[in-house]
């Protein structure tokens, strides 16, 4: 083919220099890919008086960005009821970031000074997402290191909210609860562990 030799493209989906002029009979032109969310193909077709050819080249889709949980911060909201009662002891706020991740499961330990509630003296641990529950322990055999799963945390914004379940012979004893570990998170930036203050049952 002669040199100068005007060929014109066009490419679907995508861009490409409309025309190019051959040299050492080739002709070169810069295609554009569009951005895709899922491969596909592109088709370049080339034509020189009137007869085309045409090629088809791979479009790769880029990785969708991570998705990430991250925990916020830890707020004490323990207080010292009458019981037997169901006591709100903390908060753990969560953001997430492209859909978020699930949060899979949580440990805590139920200590307290100088006298701390028994195993006996407490009914359930509750775990709530955004005030709906998603996990329990109902009669722990002991209070150190109590892995409750989880059903149904994070994928999104919320607040973990951790609950004690504490029945009648738990007054005048002390108690408190320390968050050891959410499962799940990227990124833990209370950091954990955290701890409510010593309460005592009046």
């Amino acid at each position: 083919m002669p040199d100068g030799t005007t060929i014109n493209f066009t490419a679907s989906p995508g861009g490409i220099d409309p025309f190019a002029a051959t040299t050492d009979g080739a002709a070169t032109v810069t295609f554009t890919a569009p951005t895709v969310t899922v491969n596909t193909s592109a088709s370049i077709t080339a034509s020189v008086a009137g007869v085309p050819g045409s090629t088809t080249v791979s479009i790769t889709a880029a990785p969708a960005p991570a998705a990430t949980q991250t925990l916020d911060s830890f707020t004490d909201i323990s207080t010292a009821p009458a019981v037997p009662a169901t006591v709100p002891m903390a908060n753990i706020a969560s953001t997430a970031t492209n859909g978020g991740v699930a949060l899979t499961s949580t440990q805590v330990t139920i200590g307290g000074a100088p006298t701390p509630v028994l195993p006996a003296d407490v009914g359930a641990i509750r775990v709530l997402w955004n005030a709906v529950q998603v996990g329990i322990v109902n009669s722990p055999v002991s209070l150190a290191n109590v892995n409750i799963p989880l059903v149904g945390a994070g994928l999104g914004n919320g607040t973990l909210t951790y609950e004690l379940d504490l029945l009648g012979t738990a007054t005048g004893m002390d108690f408190d609860l320390t968050v050891n570990s959410v499962t799940g998170n990227t990124t833990d930036s209370i950091p954990l562990p955290a701890a409510t203050v010593n309460q005592t049952a009046p």
